[in-house]
């Protein structure tokens, strides 16, 4: 990275961009600063996000601006990210030593996470039968 790149000062939604020898460098700053090193993108292409936010200290909403490549990072890597959030608050791994129990472990977190991200997804498309919606039986003996 730039030696410029920790010395700027950045306001929110500001950005700035290095380049040389090919390779871009942009800072961004919303909550933190954020540095990327797209490797897809030559220029800095700066979109609204759609959603509407406060200036600070102000009423009046306007809508964020983000680079290009956070959108599209923050778009590919939401699934990752949210995983690891949830698996790093079961943290299993903490009580083994051995290393094959450490993979083993970590496999069987990604394992039930997934499953229960499928069962969720089950379990939203169709509601179980309720005795009051099912076919009721009725017997005339």
């Amino acid at each position: 990275m730039p030696e410029d790149i920790s010395k700027t000062k950045l306001k929110r939604g500001e950005h700035e961009r290095w380049s040389c020898n090919r390779v871009l460098c942009v800072k961004w700053h919303d909550k933190r600063d954020v540095c990327f090193l797209p490797s897809k993108h030559e220029s800095v292409d700066v979109t609204g996000t759609g959603k509407l936010r406060r200036k600070e200290g102000q009423t009046p909403r306007e809508e964020g601006i983000k680079p290009k490549c956070a959108l599209e990072y923050q778009k590919g890597m939401g699934g990752v990210d949210f995983q690891d959030q949830i698996t790093a608050l079961f943290p299993i791994m903490r009580h083994t030593v051995k290393g094959y129990r450490k993979i083993y472990f970590y496999f069987l977190d990604i394992c039930i996470f997934n499953s229960s991200i499928e069962y969720h997804k089950i379990i939203g498309k169709k509601k179980p039968d309720t005795p009051t919606s099912g076919p009721t039986l009725h017997s005339n003996c």
